[in-house]
């Protein structure tokens, strides 16, 4: 609703269309890195003490 008053219905289509493709590329790409990934490898970065 407030979308719609502030910008108007066309653009506020607009708006809440605009992230639909970008998000699945996003989540595309982090699924490919996941495939990959060697969790004790991760672990380790992430946990080591500085």
């Amino acid at each position: 609703e407030v979308l719609i008053k502030e910008l108007g219905p066309v653009e506020a289509i607009r708006f809440i269309n605009i992230q639909k493709g970008k998000r699945m590329e996003s989540v595309r790409r982090h699924r490919e890195w996941q495939k990959h990934l060697d969790k004790e490898v991760f672990y380790t970065e992430i946990f080591k003490e500085a």
